[in-house]
């Protein structure tokens, strides 16, 4: 992945398909794809265990690092895009941004953080 791409300057960011990170549709038919036979295949070892075995009550390290850091990751996009929607909302009014105008363009760093939130799918999805 081009992570130079992704931490660009927000305002000239634009979705190229086949240059943006991702922006393939073989990425979105082969997350479709690979998602539910690893939820199907992490239910089939589940159930494989022995009855009288199960650790799921303690949080590990990792698991609680991992889930450290999608709380800031999702805190900085959270942020990140609702400054920008605060800031297009002040300068086109409210309704801009429920319902652009054919006319106009909502401004590349909301485009820009719809990016990032969609990178982040596939990051959970490991």
């Amino acid at each position: 992945m081009n992570m130079e791409y992704i931490l660009q300057d927000q305002s000239s960011f634009e979705w190229v398909r086949g240059k943006t990170p991702l922006s393939s549709p073989r990425w979105m038919l082969g997350a479709w794809i690979v998602y539910p036979l690893a939820v199907l295949s992490v239910k089939y070892s589940a159930a494989k265990r022995e009855r009288g075995f199960s650790n799921s009550g303690k949080l590990t390290s990792v698991s609680a690092i991992h889930n450290l850091w999608l709380a800031i990751w999702s805190s900085i996009i959270f942020v990140g895009a609702n400054v920008e929607l605060y800031r297009y909302a002040a300068s086109e009014g409210l309704n801009s941004v429920f319902c652009t105008l054919s006319s106009s363009r909502a401004p590349n760093k909301i485009y820009y953080w719809m990016y990032i939130f969609y990178v982040s799918k596939f990051y959970e999805l490991i």
